[in-house]
């Protein structure tokens, strides 16, 4: 449809645009750091937010930076990271696979066995990923370390998206290995027919909110969502 006016047209495409790059906002670690002084549970609630969609889920994995200075609640995440860490995800649905580690901090994937698995089980996962030079026959393990070496310096490659639960379209358009159009953004860029990208997207928003919501207000909430645990209300 065309437009009557110059202003007409200019409006529609501010409109455009407003509806291409706006997403809803999560909700950050800072704005509940506070909340726990206690340092153990400190980082127990920085890696709940951090997997929120994985512990709900309905993702297979998130990436997880964990820096090597203080943080928003006054503790180095990256030192309690290594004093607790293992024990925080032992009896968890979680396992953490280190992509980087330098005196910056570390960068974890945090993922659930059981959904990555049939994720990198799926025949087109599987001819993409050969596609990219990559050992598909495997354990999960061995998946991960071939991804975790192609992490050099500040470059992350690609196809970790396809490892974070994108759909396989967004992920191979993005890398130039397809030539759909863009045409919206959440979490991450969107090509070609948008819906069923970003009905995943939203639910992704959504258990991440309702995690956050239960870190905020429920005592002891950390401990038993990385246990894999429903918070008890009331």
């Amino acid at each position: 449809m065309g437009c009557n006016t110059t202003g007409n047209c200019y409006r529609d495409q501010v409109q455009q645009r407003a509806r291409l790059w706006s997403f809803p906002r999560r909700i950050s670690w800072k704005e509940m750091a506070d909340g726990y002084p206690d340092p153990r549970e400190c980082l127990a609630a920085f890696l709940a937010l951090g997997a929120a969609e994985v512990l709900a889920g309905v993702k297979p994995a998130n990436l997880l930076r964990i820096p090597n200075h203080n943080n928003s609640c006054g503790r180095n995440l990256y030192r309690l990271w290594q004093m607790h860490g293992r024990e925080l995800l032992d009896n968890s649905p979680l396992v953490a696979a280190t992509m980087r580690s330098d005196d910056s901090g570390a960068l974890l994937l945090l993922y659930s066995p059981q959904i990555i698995q049939r994720r990198l089980n799926s025949r087109c996962a599987a001819t993409f990923l050969s596609s990219l030079d990559y050992d598909v026959s495997g354990t999960i393990e061995h998946t991960l370390q071939q991804l975790a070496s192609r992490f050099i310096g500040n470059e992350f490659p690609h196809e970790i998206g396809l490892f974070l639960g994108y759909p396989l379209k967004d992920v191979a358009a993005f890398m130039g290995r397809s030539h759909l159009p863009i045409s919206s953004q959440r979490l991450w860029k969107i090509y070609g027919r948008s819906r069923r990208s970003e009905t995943l997207a939203d639910l992704y928003q959504h258990h991440h909110g309702v995690v956050a919501t239960q870190l905020r207000h429920h005592r002891g909430a950390p401990f038993r969502l990385l246990k894999g645990k429903a918070v008890r209300h009331g």
